[in-house]
């Protein structure tokens, strides 16, 4: 289970990849099947779970234990072909 911090990474992260790939969380839910008003949640630090987190790190192709990084530290850990 995430801390608050951890939460409050993570939303940062997935709103973050989802607006530098340029999708909307419509687009995200139609590709991983999860739904547009659970997605909004999860950016707006909303509990999520491990199996979540797991698809949404795979879908835009970053490591899941980066998730909870800041975005400087993720943006430097990362290669820039995932998050560019």
């Amino acid at each position: 289970m995430a801390t608050i911090v951890e939460q409050m990474q993570i939303a940062k992260n997935l709103k973050k990849l989802r607006i530098l790939h340029n999708l909307t969380q419509k687009q995200v839910s139609k590709d991983t099947g999860i739904p547009r008003g659970t997605l909004a949640a999860y950016e707006r630090c909303g509990e999520i779970s491990q199996e979540r987190l797991e698809k949404l790190a795979d879908y835009y192709e970053v490591p899941l234990e980066l998730m909870t990084m800041a975005w400087v530290k993720l943006q430097e850990s990362v290669p820039r072909a995932y998050i560019s």
